[in-house]
């Protein structure tokens, strides 16, 4: 199996945080964003936008660390 590549996304606002669970589909993806509020709705499962697909696709997700890098 190949290595995932890494990648960060700044911000985690519409773009961000669509482009982020696409590419985390075949990449290991870290969120960066300036507001504490988003990255502790990350790391709950919750979406930091209104988007009902969105948050289907957080709610199946299994974290294996904090999004925010804060490893």
């Amino acid at each position: 199996m190949a290595s995932k590549t890494k990648i960060t996304v700044v911000g985690s606002g519409y773009v961000g945080m669509s482009l982020s669970l696409l590419l985390d589909q075949c990449n290991e993806i870290t969120v960066l964003d300036i507001g504490q509020d988003r990255a502790d709705k990350i790391n709950s499962r919750q979406s930091t936008v209104s988007d009902a697909e969105i948050q289907l696709f957080l709610a199946g997700k299994v974290f294996t660390r904090d999004l925010y890098g804060s490893d």
